[in-house]
């Protein structure tokens, strides 16, 4: 099934090119014959000359962007836009959602219908729209807006699902707060779903992860591209465990919009980190699996480096009421064991794992400031989380064998290293076999398999530099 895309605006035209790039670039790879042919014929249709032409229609006020999406996509070499799926005109809409909704939209919604609907027609089956679109501008909130109503009432059967990128916080756009709040109350009646990027989140992104000095608006789309294709390309399912999903849209609605009044989405991706730093990283999909379960709990937006310490809201329980706000709470994150031991405790009718059972009674006693009080637990099918209080002033020796790194390579841990010393695969240039084995037993994300202080002194290395 196909995948007909609407770009609008100067954001919507630039995210859109960056996201035919990066599905182009990852078709094309080694043994990818069947993933290629899934994915051309979900983003792409071939001409009578082999081209591939993107399934998309782009839009704006103004020519400059769109000259410049069609010449790059045509100089890439392998695929393009189609030579008659764009409009555009001599004038903008002057950053205001009123001018293009109530005077540009409904000037041109016959041009913008009559592209889409040729697009629509070249596809076998359709799997819905997918519209991209800024809320802060004039053309992309207030022509997209307009847009998405004239689709919503042509193709009522059709899913629609809208990208829209939020402003920076301290935006250019003086009335950006209005266009974004106009153009979301409209589109929360029309979309089926609607997925927020965050342009702060996504420039943190680029600053911490990808290691970026000089971010521009190109690295920004580039991200956002990025997780956009990762749901929207194909992949197996539960429901096909051997073929490749068909219906990306429909499938992303039944699993995460279970009720239309619940249709905003956000994305979440892991890893996330440079191009060139990926050939050197290695990954599985249980610690994957668990660095997203702490990502959820910890409500984060973006990737960090392994810590215990998140904002006291994410871990509010409003049953027990037991934190403040201002209070800055411990969450240890356990994978259960397969023999793991449980214990039972008076007046308790269920069982308790033991590390949680155990605390529980250490605080039944006198309070002591070396003993840490359980603020509240969960347990799961195959974990346990517990939220305990952090005590001030608090030695972590993760902190100190940080520093160890910092001195050895004279520069900070970052992302790709503390996912290669986990797999105790970490190496650097210069280094010892025994000083790269040092830095993995010491920045191991799973405290009882970090070296312990009083053994460092004990290590191969020390030994060695005798």
């Amino acid at each position: 099934m196909s995948v007909v895309s609407l770009q609008l605006g100067q954001c919507g035209n630039q995210i859109g090119h960056e996201l035919f790039s990066v599905i182009s670039d990852d078709s094309n790879g080694p043994n990818r014959k069947k993933y290629k042919q899934c994915s051309d014929d979900r983003f792409f249709y071939e001409t009578s000359a082999g081209e591939l032409v993107a399934r998309a229609v782009l839009v704006d006020m103004e020519p400059k962007v769109i000259s410049q999406a069609i010449a790059k996509a045509s100089k890439s070499g392998r695929w393009r836009y189609g030579d008659k799926a764009h409009f555009s005109q001599k004038q903008g809409s002057g950053n205001n959602w009123a001018n293009g909704f109530c005077v540009h939209g409904p000037r041109h919604e016959e041009a913008v219908e009559d592209l889409v609907r040729k697009e629509i027609e070249r596809c076998d089956r359709l799997a819905g729209i997918f519209t991209m679109m800024s809320v802060a501008g004039g053309t992309g909130s207030g022509v997209g807006t307009y847009i998405t109503q004239r689709l919503r009432d042509l193709y009522p059967n059709s899913f629609i699902l809208n990208q829209v990128t939020w402003p920076y916080g301290a935006g250019e756009v003086i009335v950006q707060n209005y266009n974004s709040v106009l153009t979301l109350s409209h589109l929360y009646q029309l979309s089926d779903a609607i997925l927020v990027h965050e342009n702060d989140t996504v420039h943190k992104i680029c600053s911490r992860l990808m290691n970026i000095k000089h971010i521009s608006i190109s690295d920004v789309n580039k991200v956002i591209a990025h997780q956009l294709a990762s749901v929207l390309q194909p992949a197996y399912t539960a429901d096909s465990p051997c073929h490749y999903s068909t219906n990306p849209i429909g499938e992303l609605m039944s699993s995460l919009v279970s009720h239309p009044e619940y249709k905003l989405l956000s994305l979440c991706n892991i890893p996330q980190m440079s191009s060139t730093s990926l050939a050197y990283s290695v990954f599985n999909w249980p610690g994957l699996l668990k660095h997203l379960r702490q990502m959820l709990i910890a409500s984060a937006r973006m990737e960090e480096a392994p810590t215990s310490e998140v904002p006291p809201a994410a871990e509010e329980q409003p049953e027990q009421d037991v934190l403040d706000r201002d209070d800055i709470v411990a969450v240890k994150f356990s994978v259960k064991a397969p023999n793991m031991p449980y214990i039972t405790e008076p007046g308790h009718p269920k069982c308790f794992p033991l590390e949680i059972g155990l605390t529980l009674m250490a605080n039944k006693g006198p309070s002591a400031p070396e003993i840490i009080k359980l603020l509240d637990w969960q347990e799961e099918t195959d974990h346990y989380i517990m939220v305990m209080e952090r005590p001030f002033p608090c030695m972590d020796l993760l902190s100190f064998k940080q520093l160890l790194f910092e001195m050895v390579c004279r520069d900070f841990p970052i992302a790709e290293d503390l996912y290669m010393t986990a797999a105790n695969i970490w190496t650097s240039p210069g280094l010892s076999q025994e000083c790269c084995e040092l830095i993995c037993d010491c920045l191991q994300p799973k405290p009882k398999k970090r070296l312990a202080l009083e053994k460092i002194h004990l290590h191969d290395w020390f030994k060695v530099m005798d």
